[in-house]
């Protein structure tokens, strides 16, 4: 009964579907407002791991944010509030946020007495419009809002910000790529969250960590 059955035709029909299944996939990775799980990261670049940077690159990506973590990262957050302000609302700025998807979606995910800000300076015309951003250098905001912590995601290369930050302060981002290595050689790797990360040169499927890291920094300790 088998004698009209076209295995490549088969073959064919699948692979049409699959790759109608990862071009509606990749639209919603495409959408700056839409936040993905890891899962789906995995499964529109696990098997194409080559195309990942490209897709960054033309999306404005360098840390590809998923809910999981954001989630985590922001259980983070939580956990250190009663250490640095126990009482009253603790204030998070995010320097340099372009776009301020990270600071969005941490809002959604941080207790009601943790308030984040997207701050950036707009020196790279990163506007669209959709989370909001207020234009400061990040000394006038750290001078306005007084944050009791501080994030940074991929500070420019051979940059060092981190004088005028607060006591306590997260970066994230790939220490040979990002800030410099002094700045890095500071910081605690905080590894559950790391184990989360997706960034724009990272091999998707490799069993090896991100190579974007997310470290905490605390002042004099």
């Amino acid at each position: 009964m088998f004698d009209n059955f076209d295995f490549a035709e088969m073959q064919k029909m699948m692979q049409a579907r699959e790759n109608e299944k990862r071009a509606k996939l990749l639209e919603k990775l495409e959408d700056t407002s839409y936040l993905p799980t890891r899962g789906e990261i995995i499964e529109a670049f696990g098997a194409h791991a080559n195309e990942l940077l490209t897709f960054c690159h033309e999306n404005y990506i360098f840390e590809f944010w998923n809910r999981e973590y954001i989630q985590a990262l922001a259980e983070y957050i939580n956990t250190r509030k009663a250490t640095i302000k126990a009482k009253g609302e603790m204030v998070v700025l995010e320097i340099g946020a372009g776009n301020g998807k990270l600071t969005h979606y941490l809002n959604k995910f941080t207790n009601d007495d943790i308030r984040v800000m997207a701050i950036d300076s707009g020196e790279w015309g990163l506007d669209e419009n959709i989370f909001p951003v207020e234009k400061f250098s990040h000394k006038e905001a750290i001078k306005k809002y007084q944050p009791d912590l501080v994030i940074c995601s991929w500070m420019p290369r051979g940059i060092d910000l981190t004088p005028d930050f607060p006591s306590e302060y997260i970066l994230i981002g790939i220490p040979d790529y990002c800030a410099t290595r002094e700045v890095w050689d500071r910081g605690v790797i905080l590894e559950n969250l790391r184990k989360l990360q997706i960034c724009r040169t990272d091999m998707i499927g490799l069993p090896v960590p991100s190579n974007s890291v997310t470290m905490s920094f605390e002042k004099g300790g």
